[in-house]
């Protein structure tokens, strides 16, 4: 399997030097703190774009090859579409653990009990409700999670992330290269 992670010149380099670190991912993200990548280059050219503020000289692809065997027994959370229980996943993990006292019961990736999670790539109607429940202006309870699905005729993309040292062992080979010169959409 290949995935793409898409970013700028330091962050690829740094990537296909040192490794993944996965203390340098950002805590709050949709499926909890890792490393995300796609299998569509088309996503991570997009996102390696705005890593590098557009500029697309020092925009970069990192191809990452995945063993699948190795990747097949890791402990996985796939969410085959986009519903009620990967909004509120989302949502627990965007917060923070504020949010599971609230939430309890619900699943979520805030201590990394999952090596790799797959799902939808959730749009900036999650970014804007997560600022509302955070600022107290929206309680969790009463998020209307339809207005935070995609509409079904309409995909972000699909995203797999790796959050364990052990997910990160199934990878056999990095590479970087820079976007193409052909317009991404």
């Amino acid at each position: 399997m290949i995935l793409y992670h898409g970013t700028d010149l330091n962050s690829a380099a740094n990537i296909c030097k040192q490794g993944i670190d996965l203390g340098k991912s950002q805590k709050k993200l949709d499926f909890g703190a890792g490393f995300y990548t796609t299998p569509d280059i088309e996503k991570a050219k997009k996102r390696a774009l705005l890593k590098s503020e557009g500029n697309a000289a020092r925009a970069r692809i990192v191809a990452i090859e995945v063993d699948d065997v190795r990747f097949a027994s890791l402990i996985k959370k796939e969410f085959n579409n986009a519903n009620q229980e990967w909004c509120e996943f989302i949502l627990i993990n965007r917060c923070g653990k504020a949010l599971l006292s609230v939430m309890a019961g619900r699943d979520h990736n805030l201590d990394n009990r999952y090596d790799v999670v797959c799902g939808e790539i959730a749009d900036s109607s999650i970014s804007s409700i997560v600022y509302e429940i955070k600022k107290g202006k929206r309680k969790a309870e009463e998020v209307n999670y339809s207005e935070l699905l995609p509409d079904s005729l309409r995909s972000y993309g699909y995203q797999i992330s790796f959050h364990t040292k052990k997910s990160l062992s199934c990878i056999i080979k990095c590479s970087c290269d820079r976007i193409s010169e052909r317009k991404v959409r």
